[in-house]
C-alpha cells in the first residue's frame, strides 16, 4: 500500500511539473509573439528594402522560437496525459484510455487535463496561424527583391497586413492558451 501511495506521489510531481512547463512555454509564446506585433504596424515601403528586410529578420526570428515554444507546449500536454494515463491506472502496465476513468483521487488531474486539452487544440491552431504569417512575410521578403515590379508597394502591404492579421490571431491564440495554463498549474500546483 506504501509502495502504491509513493508511485502516486511521483506520478503526480512529474505531472505537475508538466503543467508548469506548459504554463512557462504558454507565456514565453504569448510573449514572442506580442513583442513581434510593434514591428509590423507600419509599412513596408519597397524603397526602403534594407529597414523592411531588417525588420521582417527580426520578427521571423520571434515567430519561430514562438513556434518552439508552441511545441513544447504541445509535447508537455501530450507527456502529461500519458502520465496521469499510466500512473492513474491501478495497473501502470496497463494504462487506463480515456482521461474521464481517472479515479476521484485524481480530480484535480483529471480535470486539469480536460482544460488542458483544449489548449492543445488552440495551441495547435496557434502553431498554423504563426506558419501562415511566416508565409505573408516571405512573400513581403520576396516582394522587396522586385522595385520595379508595377504596384509592387500595393502587393507588399496586402502581405504585411494579412501577417498582421494573422499575428494579432495568434496573440489572441497565445493570450487565451496563456491564460488556461495558468489557471490550471494554480489549481494543480494548490492540491497535495
Amino acid at each position: 500500500m506504501a509502495a502504491a501511495a509513493a508511485a502516486a506521489l511521483l506520478w503526480k510531481a512529474r505531472f505537475r511539473k508538466r503543467v508548469v512547463d506548459v504554463a512557462r512555454c504558454s507565456d514565453r509564446v504569448r510573449e514572442l509573439l506580442t513583442s513581434a506585433l510593434p514591428h509590423l504596424t507600419s509599412p513596408m515601403p519597397a524603397g526602403d528594402a534594407v529597414a523592411a528586410r531588417a525588420r521582417i529578420q527580426l520578427v521571423q526570428d520571434k515567430l519561430r522560437d514562438a513556434s518552439n515554444n508552441v511545441a513544447s507546449v504541445v509535447s508537455f500536454i501530450g507527456a502529461a496525459e500519458i502520465l496521469a494515463l499510466r500512473g492513474g491506472s491501478t495497473d501502470p502496465v496497463m494504462p487506463l484510455h480515456m482521461i474521464h476513468q481517472l479515479g476521484d483521487q485524481n480530480l484535480a488531474e483529471r480535470d486539469a487535463l480536460g482544460v488542458l486539452r483544449e489548449t492543445r487544440m488552440t495551441a495547435v491552431e496557434t502553431y498554423a496561424i504563426v506558419d501562415w504569417c511566416l508565409s505573408h512575410l516571405r512573400a513581403v521578403f520576396l516582394l522587396l527583391e522586385h522595385p520595379g515590379i508595377p504596384d509592387v508597394g500595393v502587393l507588399i502591404e496586402a502581405e504585411r497586413l494579412a501577417a498582421v492579421g494573422d499575428l494579432e490571431a495568434a496573440i489572441a491564440n497565445a493570450q487565451l492558451c496563456a491564460a488556461e495554463a495558468t489557471d490550471v498549474r494554480q489549481d494543480v500546483t494548490s492540491v497535495d
